[in-house]
């Protein structure tokens, strides 16, 4: 297929904006697009021993005091439904010699110079959003009682948590990770059909959302089969002058909406695989996808449309700046890292708060 000019598919689909300079999110594309993994740690089983570490370039150029870190309780492996406290949870930070590529599954070898306590006590972990969004709310945040000084030239930065007291969960709480490779992320909401449920997903691999690799969209309607078409679009904010989302009330399809430009449309079936041009200059952009389905009596207009998805085409090379290691059971000396399916860093994305130079 003549396949959307992707030199034309720009960034200004990514909601959100750079980070103040009183905040920075780390891996830095994550303050505009969530990341592309789930993670169990630290908070998934509601007691933990964890450590983080981050290329030290990656948090300041020279120096920073941090103030406080923010995390993102991962949308639909975390139920909207399910807030608890860790109990006598103890943070710390310090500098070390070891970076995400070196790191080791020993505590006490990531340890290379002394740590300083930031906070002790409970932490109330909230519910996840219920929104599709392609920028999910920092909600689990953890202000320090202390603050910590970081300079540049002392090495890389760890975090060390640990809990002294045991939450029972009723379900696992996740937390929005990053890995290298590619995103997809759904926004918006599905309209509504006359017999069972519309979604759109893409269950592809990050490393397959990368130059060479492909775009999956996945459309379940319930069982039926229905015409219409998946729009494939470089814009997720306007279409010819019209901004998006648009309404589709006025056209006679009331509570749907067209989230996507539609610069290219391909028949609808359950997947659909488009193949992404093996150029790396690509690396950063996103497209946009969403079903619109033919669905007459659903309205006047007889069309049904999907939510959106976005796609962010990823380097599968450029492994993430911070990775993560821990284990729910302790104490003992050694833990596991996060990222155990796949080679490479990887880790949650968090938001420092402080300041950077």
């Amino acid at each position: 297929m003549s396949w959307l000019s992707w030199c034309c598919v720009t960034v200004a689909a990514a909601a959100g904006s750079v980070a103040a300079q009183n905040s920075k999110v780390v891996p830095a594309d994550a303050a505009q697009f969530d990341g592309n993994w789930a993670c169990f740690l630290p908070f998934a089983h509601g007691v933990t021993h964890t450590q983080q570490v981050w290329e030290g370039a990656a948090i300041a150029t020279q120096r920073a005091v941090l103030t406080g870190i923010a995390m993102r309780a991962e949308p639909g492996l975390t139920p909207p439904g399910v807030a608890f406290k860790m109990k006598s949870l103890t943070v710390s930070f310090g500098p070390t010699a070891v970076g995400p590529q070196t790191m080791s599954t020993s505590f006490a070898s990531n340890r290379t110079a002394p740590m300083t306590v930031v906070f002790q006590g409970d932490l109330d972990v909230p519910m996840a959003s219920a929104d599709h969004v392609l920028v999910s709310p920092m909600n689990i945040r953890l202000p320090f009682q202390q603050s910590f000084a970081y300079g540049r030239g002392a090495g890389d930065l760890l975090m060390e948590m640990m809990t002294g007291g045991r939450t029972i969960l009723r379900t696992q709480s996740f937390v929005d990770a990053v890995v290298n490779g590619g995103a997809a992320r759904s926004f918006g909401v599905n309209g509504p059909l006359p017999e069972g449920a519309l979604e759109i997903v893409s269950p592809a691999d990050p490393l397959n959302i990368v130059p060479g690799g492909t775009l999956t969209v996945v459309t379940t309607t319930g069982g039926r089969a229905y015409g219409g078409v998946v729009a494939l679009g470089a814009s997720n904010t306007a279409f010819l002058g019209v901004q998006l989302p648009w309404s589709m009330a006025a056209a006679g399809a009331p509570a749907n909406f067209l989230y996507v430009s539609p610069d290219v449309t391909l028949p609808l079936t359950p997947t659909v695989v488009v193949p992404i041009p093996p150029r790396p200059e690509i690396v950063g952009q996103f497209v946009f996808a969403q079903s619109l389905l033919l669905v007459p009596g659903a309205n006047p207009l007889g069309v049904v449309t999907s939510r959106g998805l976005a796609f962010r085409v990823g380097d599968p090379a450029a492994d993430p700046p911070t990775r993560a290691m821990g284990t729910p059971y302790f104490p003992t000396p050694t833990g596991v890292f996060a990222n155990t399916t796949r080679a490479g860093t990887g880790g949650p994305v968090v938001e420092f708060s402080g300041m950077f130079q």
